[in-house]
């Protein structure tokens, strides 16, 4: 199947009017988007594929110089393409996957900063903004008396900046997470139709990355969450609608391990440890 989309938004500008410049413009932020692609199902069902290519396009974007005050790049573009796959090889067996290559940039940033220096980031890359990005996962279901789904998850993140001027990298990362989750009918809970029991490892190995570098405080990244266990109850009812999870308080149903770290944490240049345009590494390297 063939399909294709086009789109148009506009949104106010910043949450804070106080934060601009006397001089800063007071615009919209407009947008564009056009989308095309295909989408694929064998005649099984036990296969689907689908590739899109999509173009994006913003006008005034307001892009933080520091915390408290904002730029105005006249026109931003984002091109790239996205495949995802999911197949069911043999019964109980789950395996899928997707990856995104995008390309974004500055087209008109320019301006002149409180020092009265003329500056320009056109043809930059925007902060945050991986060039790409990867997902994979299987998972296998054992028809027991007591269905048992047990699987895993790999996600990778490509190299990113902090700041609109391209001079620090946040390197790329990948993590991986495990699930498990076991099923229970209604014969052992009366009163909901199923029951389900949930278990989660995330960032297996307890990998030390950044998640996301703030422009507006370009020595300051915020690292990805340390290996944390998650457990969770949640409860089909009878009129078909599903009880929201509702973890008991305690180590029994979330605990946390790991290195003891900071959520925002100094970017050192030089160093380096390792959400969209369509889309969220290390600490950082001088480019």
């Amino acid at each position: 199947m063939l399909y294709s989309q086009y789109a148009t938004a506009a949104d106010p500008t910043v949450a804070n009017i106080f934060i601009l410049r006397p001089t800063t413009p007071l615009l919209l932020t407009t947008s564009r988007t056009y989308e095309t692609g295909v989408k694929l199902l064998s005649a099984d069902k036990r296969a689907e594929a689908t590739f899109s290519a999509f173009d994006i396009e913003r006008k005034n974007v307001y892009v933080p110089e520091s915390g408290i005050l904002f730029n105005v790049a006249g026109k931003m573009a984002s091109k790239g393409v996205e495949i995802a796959a999911a197949v069911n090889p043999v019964a109980g067996l789950k395996l899928w996957g997707n990856v995104a290559f995008v390309q974004s940039r500055f087209i008109d940033f320019t301006y002149v900063d409180g020092n009265g220096d003329f500056q320009s980031y056109s043809g930059k890359t925007p902060p945050n903004v991986p060039n790409f990005i990867a997902n994979a996962g299987a998972s296998y279901r054992f028809d027991t008396k007591l269905p048992v789904e047990i699987g895993g998850l790999v996600r990778h993140v490509g190299d990113r900046f902090n700041f609109q001027d391209n001079l620090v990298t946040m390197d790329a990362y990948t993590i991986f997470d495990a699930f498990a989750f076991v099923d229970i009918p209604k014969a052992y809970f009366p009163g909901v139709d199923q029951t389900r029991i949930s278990f989660r490892v995330r960032n297996l190995t307890n990998k030390l990355y950044a998640a996301w570098g703030d422009p507006g405080y370009t020595d300051q990244i915020i690292l990805g969450a340390p290996r944390s266990r998650i457990a969770t109850r949640s409860r089909l009812r009878s009129n078909g609608s599903r009880g929201s999870p509702r973890p008991r308080r305690g180590r029994s149903c979330h605990a946390t391990v790991g290195r003891n770290r900071k959520s925002i944490a100094p970017l050192k240049p030089r160093v380096s440890r390792a959400i969209d345009q369509r889309n969220l590494a290390s600490i950082g390297r001088n480019a």
